[in-house]
C-alpha cells in the first residue's frame, strides 16, 4: 500500500510553496539621532514622500484613478497605503528615515514601539528582505472603561528583493470589539502624522 501511495503522490504531485527559515532575523533600530536622519528630516525627500502619500490618499477619497505605483487599503479592518518603490525616485534610506520619523511622531502621540525587526530569507534563489516596525497605542489611554485605539495598530514595512527595493507600506489595523473605542480615520492619520 505504501508504494502505491508514493506512485499516486508522484502522479498527482502538487507544487507546494516552499517556506524557508530566515537566515537573518534580528532587532532593527530606527535612529533619529544620526547626522544622516537629522539632515534628511524636513528636506526635499521627506516632504516629497509626505506629499505623495497625502495626494494619493486624497485622490482615492475623491475617486480619482491612483498612480500605477500606489495601492490604497481602506476597509473596516485595515487602512493604509503601499507604494511600489520602483515607480518613485526614493532611496531605501529615504524610507528608513521616513519610518524613523513616523515612529518618533507616533511615540509622541501615545504609541509604543512594540517591535522593530529585519528579516532576510532566500526564496527560489532570491534574497527577500523586510524591515518592519510594529506600533501599538498605549493601553494606559482609557476613556469610559474602553481603550482608545487612536489610529489602530500600525505596521511600517520596507521590502526589497535581490537588493532592489520594491515596496513601502503603512497599514493601520483596527480592533472591532467592545473593549475599544472606534479608531480615528486614516485621513486623520495622514493629516496628524504624515504631513509635516
Amino acid at each position: 500500500m505504501g508504494s502505491l501511495r508514493k506512485i499516486l503522490d508522484r502522479l498527482f504531485k502538487t507544487q507546494k510553496e516552499e517556506y524557508t527559515v530566515p537566515f537573518l532575523h534580528e532587532k532593527y533600530s530606527f535612529d533619529t539621532d544620526t547626522e544622516s536622519y537629522i539632515l534628511w528630516k524636513g528636506g526635499r525627500s521627506h516632504l516629497a514622500l509626505s506629499q505623495k502619500i497625502d495626494s494619493s490618499f486624497n485622490d482615492y477619497l475623491s475617486k480619482k484613478d491612483p498612480d500605477a505605483g500606489t495601492t490604497i487599503i481602506h476597509n473596516g479592518k485595515v487602512s493604509g497605503i503601499a507604494l511600489d518603490a520602483a515607480s518613485y525616485g526614493f532611496k531605501k534610506t529615504d524610507y528608513i528615515h521616513y519610518c524613523s520619523y513616523l515612529i518618533d511622531r507616533l511615540t509622541q502621540n501615545g504609541y509604543i514601539l512594540h517591535l522593530s525587526e529585519i528579516k532576510s530569507k532566500k526564496t527560489a534563489g532570491t534574497v527577500m528582505q523586510s524591515i518592519k516596525a510594529y506600533l501599538k497605542p498605549s493601553r494606559k489611554r482609557v476613556i469610559e472603561n474602553k481603550n482608545e485605539q487612536i489610529y489602530g495598530n500600525i505596521t511600517l514595512d520596507i521590502s526589497s528583493k535581490a537588493d532592489r527595493l520594491f515596496r513601502f507600506k503603512i497599514s493601520c489595523s483596527y480592533y472591532q470589539d467592545q473593549h475599544f473605542h472606534d479608531p480615528l480615520d486614516f485621513k486623520t492619520f495622514v493629516e496628524d502624522i504624515i504631513l509635516v
